[in-house]
């Protein structure tokens, strides 16, 4: 069988079988199909940026502010 992941960037359907999702797992499986979206969150007053994974802008500064207080 397999699963409906979303429409990437270019509008293709994107499609895996469960197998593979087993196997690697749904993050790895949708970033490798482009259909993870990296955003820029700026980590410190210098500046330095890095880009996180999110739904939205807003999503991916929540999940870098999450990640460093854990």
């Amino acid at each position: 069988m397999h699963k409906f992941l979303g429409v990437n960037d270019r509008g293709l359907a994107c499609y895996a079988s469960d197998a593979l999702i087993a196997q690697k797992g749904i993050e790895e499986v949708k970033e490798n199909m482009g259909l993870v979206r990296r955003y820029p969150v700026k980590v410190d007053l210098s500046g330095t940026v890095v880009m996180v994974a999110g739904g939205s802008h807003e999503d991916a500064v929540r999940r870098y502010l999450n990640s460093r207080i854990k």
